[in-house]
């Protein structure tokens, strides 16, 4: 009978740790779920009306795409034009008109017109300007940020990064002058992110100055991708080139 009570009291005891070893593990899990949302909390969110780009995952070389073409990003204008004057999401023209020709280098991109209807309309003379936000954020291996693509617009674009530097500059990205709509007025466009080695943290924007000259159709339309080369030291003093033979992956578009 007195090994039964203690085998049973020392059971009762061993019971008691173990319960109090799970209540400790949940109050520490609490704890951290608590400090996490706080975290969370005070951790400003991303506009629905811009890309945050991913941090690099490693340090080889390796290349992450993000789609930027229009009809895909959430690319915004706004119009001085007399009658379609304001801030807004533009539509994207279901049926485009029959002179701009569509060619393998615009790819799945859409006509951006100064309105929300997606009918193509006229407009009069005037400029509209079409700006997309792109957030680099603040990262632990460096990256140098990259734009690509093709532009054309009707009657005639150019392409331009907005730097957040101090103060502020700004790069001109399209070659060989404006874009038009005929398939030779297509431009390509090619530019980095910041001037520095590295692509500083901070909120860019993506903007393409439209002029509409001949009181009709106006639209423009970019088919481009953003990459994110990793260099392989954290050091912005590395001069060696950067490994651009990295394979390449489309990453989703950040909301």
């Amino acid at each position: 009978m007195m090994t039964q009570i203690f085998l049973n009291s020392e059971m009762a005891m061993m019971i008691t740790t173990v319960r109090f070893g799970f209540n400790s593990l949940l109050l520490a899990a609490s704890i951290f779920s608590t400090a996490a949302l706080a975290q969370d909390a005070i951790r400003p969110l991303p506009s629905r009306n811009e890309i945050v780009l991913p941090c690099c995952r490693c340090i080889d070389g390796k290349v992450a795409a993000i789609d930027v073409s229009t009809g895909t990003a959430p690319w915004q204008v706004n119009s001085s034009i007399p009658g379609a004057t304001g801030s807004f999401t533009p539509g994207a023209i279901s049926v485009p008109h029959p002179a701009w020709t569509s060619t393998p280098a615009l790819g799945s991109a859409k006509w951006l017109q100064p309105s929300t209807s997606t009918t193509m309309q006229n407009f009069q003379n005037g400029f509209a300007t079409y700006t997309l936000k792109i957030r680099v954020q603040q990262c632990t291996i460096p990256q140098k940020v990259i734009i690509s693509g093709k532009l054309a617009g009707d009657d005639v674009a150019f392409a331009y990064i907005d730097n957040p530097s101090s103060p502020p500059s700004t790069t001109t990205i399209n070659s060989g002058g404006g874009a038009n709509f005929p398939l030779a007025g297509i431009k390509s466009i090619n530019g980095a992110l910041g001037t520095g080695p590295f692509t500083a943290p901070g909120v860019y924007t993506l903007r393409v100055v439209m002029q509409n000259t001949g009181q009709g159709p106006a639209a423009i339309i970019l088919n481009g991708q953003i990459t994110s080369v990793c260099k392989d030291r954290y050091a912005p003093t590395d001069t060696r080139p950067i490994d651009t033979r990295a394979a390449t992956h489309i990453e989703p578009v950040s909301r």
